[in-house]
C-alpha cells in the first residue's frame, strides 16, 4: 500500500490542535455529511463498524461512529493515536499479529476484540493531522488496493466537510463584522455630515440675505463675488449628500419585488430639473432589489446620463430589465452620450473619481452605483451602446 506519510509531532501540537478547535466538531452539532461519509467506508469494504474520530489534546473523540455509540477515550489507548504517531495509512488484517496494536486494549479483550482495522488520517489543507476515519471487524480480513485508495478519497471528503463547515462559520462573522463596521461608519457620516452642513446652510443663508440688499443689488462685482460663494456653498452642501449616502450604502437590505413602471416615474419627478430636455423611455418589468437603494441607483444613473449628454445631439436615454436568465436579472441604462473610453472606465468606478471638471459633481455616482450592486451580490459594468454613448449594466442575483 502506498500512502503519503505525515507524522504526528508530539513536542509541537499547538498547529493540530488549533485546527480541530477550527472545525469545532468536539459538541453535538455535528454535520450530518459526516455520518453518510462514515456509512459509505464500512459499505465500502464490507464492515458493519467504523468511525471519524478526532485525536485532542488527552483523548479520542469519535465525532461519528457506525454500527456502535460514539465514545470518548484516552489517546494513548487509541489505535488511531498510533497510526498518527506513525505518520502513515494503515490496513491491518490481524491486529493481534501486528506489534504496533497487538497490546492495545482495543484488540487484547480489555475494551474490545478487534482484528480487522484500516485507518486513514484526516489532514487538513496545510497537513496537520487530526484524526482518522477507520473501519474495522472482529473478524480477519484483507481489502483490495482499490478499497483502500476509496478509503483515502473519503478522508479526503471528511475534511472538506470539516473545511466548508469552519470556512462558513468564519464567513457569517466577516458579514455581522461588516454590518457592525458599516453601522458605525454610517453612523459617523451621518454625524459628520450634521457638524458640516449646519455651518454651511448658515453660510448660505446670510449669503443668500446679503444678495437682497439695494447696496449689493446694485453693485455688479459683489453681487458676482456672493453669487459665486452661494454657488460654492451649494456645491459643497451636494458633496457632503454625497460622500453620507456613498457611506449608507450596504447596509441591512430589505428585499422586495419593485416594478420599473412605478419606480422610474418617481425617479423622474426627482431628477425633474436635470432632466429637462431628455428623451427618456423604459420598458416595464421587476427587480428584486432594496427599493430605496434602487432608487438611488437610478438616480444617479439617469442623472450622470443627462448631466453627460453630447453637445451636438438630443439626449436619449433607454431603461430595460431583462429576466431571461432565470438565475439573474439585467438592468440596462443606455444613452447616446460621448461614453467613456474602455481604458478610463475602471478610473470612472472609483470613489471621488471625475474625467470630466466642466460638469458638476463630486465623482461619488457612479461608485455608490457599483457599492448598491455588491450589497446585493451583484455587479456593475460599462459598456458602449451601438451606435454611441454608454450603457450601464447592473447584474442583480433573483
Amino acid at each position: 500500500m502506498t500512502a503519503s506519510r505525515t507524522r504526528l509531532d508530539t513536542g509541537n501540537d499547538q498547529a493540530r490542535l488549533a485546527a480541530i478547535a477550527r472545525y469545532d466538531v468536539l459538541g453535538d452539532d455535528v454535520p450530518g455529511e459526516l455520518r453518510e461519509i462514515c456509512v459509505l467506508a464500512a459499505q465500502l469494504v464490507g464492515v458493519s463498524t467504523a468511525a471519524i474520530n478526532v485525536l485532542g489534546e488527552r483523548f479520542q473523540h469519535q465525532v461519528v461512529a457506525v454500527g456502535f455509540d460514539p465514545m470518548i477515550c484516552e489517546r494513548q489507548d487509541s489505535m488511531c493515536y498510533t497510526t498518527l504517531l506513525g505518520g502513515r495509512d494503515v490496513t491491518v488484517p490481524d491486529a493481534r499479529r501486528d506489534a504496533r496494536y497487538a497490546r492495545s486494549p482495543w484488540v487484547d479483550g480489555r475494551l474490545g476484540a478487534i482484528r480487522f482495522y484500516s485507518s486513514t488520517i484526516l489532514k487538513t489543507p496545510d497537513d496537520q493531522p487530526v484524526g482518522t476515519l477507520c473501519v474495522f471487524d472482529e473478524r480477519e480480513r484483507t481489502i483490495r488496493a482499490e478499497q483502500e485508495q476509496g478509503l483515502r478519497t473519503l478522508a479526503r471528503q471528511v475534511v472538506d466537510v470539516l473545511e466548508l463547515r469552519a470556512r462558513s462559520r468564519e464567513l457569517e462573522r466577516t458579514v455581522q463584522e461588516l454590518s457592525r463596521s458599516h453601522e458605525e461608519l454610517a453612523a459617523f457620516a451621518g454625524q459628520v455630515s450634521h457638524d458640516l452642513k449646519t455651518p454651511l446652510t448658515a453660510s448660505l443663508g446670510f449669503t443668500e440675505l446679503l444678495q437682497e440688499l439695494p447696496s449689493i443689488t446694485g453693485d455688479p462685482v459683489a453681487r458676482s463675488y456672493l453669487a459665486r460663494c452661494a454657488s460654492s456653498g451649494r456645491r459643497m452642501l451636494d458633496m457632503v449628500d454625497d460622500l453620507l449616502g456613498y457611506a449608507r450604502v450596504g447596509g441591512r437590505l430589505k428585499i422586495r419585488v419593485v416594478s420599473l413602471d412605478e419606480l422610474v416615474p418617481q425617479v423622474l419627478e426627482d431628477l425633474a430639473a436635470v432632466t429637462e430636455g431628455a428623451d427618456i423611455r423604459w420598458q416595464g418589468g421587476d427587480i428584486v432589489a432594496d427599493p430605496a437603494q434602487l432608487r438611488v441607483l437610478l438616480q444617479n444613473l439617469l442623472g450622470n446620463a443627462c448631466s453627460y449628454r453630447a453637445a451636438n445631439r438630443s439626449c436619449r436615454i433607454s431603461v430595460t430589465v431583462d429576466n431571461e436568465d432565470a438565475g439573474r436579472t439585467r438592468l440596462s441604462v443606455a444613452d447616446n452620450g460621448p461614453g467613456i473610453p474602455a481604458a478610463a472606465r475602471e478610473e470612472a468606478l472609483a470613489p471621488l473619481s471625475r474625467l470630466r471638471s466642466d460638469v458638476p459633481g463630486s465623482g461619488l455616482g457612479l461608485a455608490t452605483c457599483v457599492r448598491i450592486a455588491a450589497a446585493h451580490g451583484g455587479t456593475l459594468t460599462l459598456d458602449d451602446t451601438r451606435g454611441g454613448g454608454l450603457t450601464v449594466c447592473v447584474d442583480l442575483p433573483r
